[in-house]
């Protein structure tokens, strides 16, 4: 059995989980850094596994070693479970302390506290992945309200053009506009019937009124702000990304928070790429305080938008194919975004 005090009975079953959730490049990463320097809080690096393996093992309710072993051996082949740095003995044997009697949310808890790092006092336990934005609907209907759930929102033109830059999922214009309306609208449908324990932020807010803005995010949580969470590029917080990504993809949390990003996309995207963008989220962009800049009919861009659509729906559609795969076939497909890796692969390098 495990040394640590959480480890009894009740002790992880009171660790309140909650989730990030947004569009890539949108911030989740900025917003994972400060809240993990919380001294009762641990947001490990991100891992598909939640979504992933819940088709398979949501509903087992009895956990005998045969279903242990089959959890752990997916679970390795779950996308980026290397750098939990979770070491599997431990981690085999805090299962044990609940097994065999043990749902699956209890079981996420466990793998995402042994993911920790050097922290004693651990009450708070988050979770953030891009991919939860698109499937908010799936993961909310796995844990409801037992767990909180903070979407940040970024400006599409934005989102897109950073997404572009860093080479990652599908950077067509259409297929970011449509997730970033899908994402939006999910959020929106779920929140209005558990405002509670839904809490929405903007990018720009956060970055412009950081303290302001985390500690509205600590009263959502019913935990105490601390001045640490303003000093997360010092205090060791950003110690699980290797050197590669800080020099790369997150080589901005290395410098302090500003808002020289806010409008970066302003005479960097194509005059058809802001057209469309604009036209596909519309109404969801007002909504959401962000206002049109283009006056340009997209019709004069039907060369961007009906390939887009079609690169977006058959997205849609293979995402949905593939998890009627073998569990091992499935991982194997759905890691990293598999399609975005062929798509960057084939037309950009």
């Amino acid at each position: 059995m495990s040394e640590d005090s959480h480890f009894t009975h009740e002790g992880i079953k009171k660790l309140q989980l909650f989730f990030i959730i947004g569009r890539s490049r949108s911030g989740t990463t900025l917003l994972r850094s400060m809240l993990d320097s919380h001294s009762e809080i641990s947001v490990p690096k991100e891992c598909t596994f939640i979504l992933q393996l819940a088709k398979k093992y949501n509903r087992i309710n009895f956990w005998d070693i045969k279903t242990v072993n089959s959890f752990l051996n997916d679970l390795k082949l779950c996308w980026q479970f290397t750098g939990l740095g979770i070491d599997e003995t431990k981690l085999r044997a805090d299962i044990a302390v609940y097994a065999p009697e043990i749902d699956y949310i209890t079981i996420c808890k466990i793998v995402l506290f042994n993911s920790k790092k050097s922290k004693s006092n651990i009450n708070f336990l988050g979770d953030k992945n891009p991919s939860y934005s698109i499937y908010f609907d799936e993961l909310y209907k796995l844990f409801k309200n037992e767990c909180k759930y903070i979407f940040i929102q970024r400006d599409y033109r934005d989102q897109f053009f950073s997404q572009k830059n860093a080479g990652i999922e599908i950077p067509n214009v259409v297929v970011s506009a449509k997730r970033w309306v899908r994402a939006y609208k999910i959020f929106l449908k779920i929140s209005k019937k558990n405002s509670s324990n839904c809490h929405f932020l903007s990018y720009e807010n956060l970055v412009t009124n950081t303290e302001f803005e985390l500690k509205k995010i600590c009263k959502f949580l019913s935990i105490e702000f601390e001045t640490n969470m303003l000093s997360f590029n010092s205090n060791g917080s950003l110690s699980v990304f290797t050197e590669i990504e800080m020099h790369g993809i997150h080589k901005s949390l290395n410098q302090p928070v500003s808002s020289d990003k806010i409008s970066s996309w302003r005479g960097k995207l194509k005059e058809s790429e802001v057209a469309v963008i604009e036209k596909i989220t519309d109404k969801y962009a007002i909504e959401s305080g962000y206002f049109k800049t283009s006056k340009i009919s997209v019709l004069n861009y039907l060369w961007v938008l009906i390939p887009g659509l079609f690169i977006y729906y058959s997205v849609l559609l293979s995402s949905w194919l593939i998890k009627f795969l073998p569990t091992k076939l499935y991982l194997k497909f759905s890691a990293g975004a598999f399609l975005g890796k062929i798509w960057n692969h084939t037309f950009r390098y």
